[in-house]
């Protein structure tokens, strides 16, 4: 199934090639979820019974925004080329009394890491936590996934404690 995802809110980067786009709705981000599956470092929300829980929390409580690679017509064929959702951040900036905002779920899509969508996704989630107000900006990082840990530290993220044996804490003031 093809969606097309809600353009009221979106804003050109990157010489008109690619848009940002807020999703509001579940099979939107369903969705979105699955068509960037195959990058997520750890893909345990999609066992049975986890990803539509997930969604579903996701669609109530977070606030989850893409970027898509608007692709051109053929001009062969003059036939439109399917256009790719090349990443997504989710994240909650709903704690009022500790004025922290979370990030539960950032990806993009291997080939186009080290791009700046990474940083531009983070970028979108500090802004938004901002305008609600919030004044932390925190996520979990699995310990063994270096490439994120440099990201988020060069991003100014300071690693905090580690959460299980598995991750770590991480968080920015905002």
């Amino acid at each position: 199934m093809i969606l097309k995802y809600n353009t009221t809110k979106m804003n050109i980067i990157n010489s008109k090639q690619f848009i940002v786009c807020q999703l509001n709705n579940i099979d939107e981000i369903t969705q979105a979820f699955l068509e960037l599956k195959e990058s997520h470092f750890d893909r345990t929300i999609y066992e049975e019974g986890v990803f539509n829980a997930f969604t579903k929390k996701i669609t109530q409580f977070a606030n989850t925004y893409v970027i898509i690679h608007k692709k051109n017509k053929d001009k062969e064929t003059n036939s439109l080329y399917k256009d790719e959702t090349i990443g997504l951040i989710s994240f909650y900036a709903n704690d009022e009394e500790k004025k922290y905002a979370f990030i539960t779920m950032i990806v993009v899509k291997n080939i186009w890491q080290k791009h700046g969508f990474g940083e531009k996704l983070i970028e979108i989630a500090k802004s938004n936590s901002m305008k609600k107000g919030m004044k932390t900006l925190g996520l979990w990082v699995h310990k063994e996934n270096n490439n994120a840990r440099s990201f988020y530290k060069k991003l100014g993220f300071i690693e905090q404690e580690e959460v299980n044996e598995k991750q770590i804490y991480l968080n920015l003031s905002i």
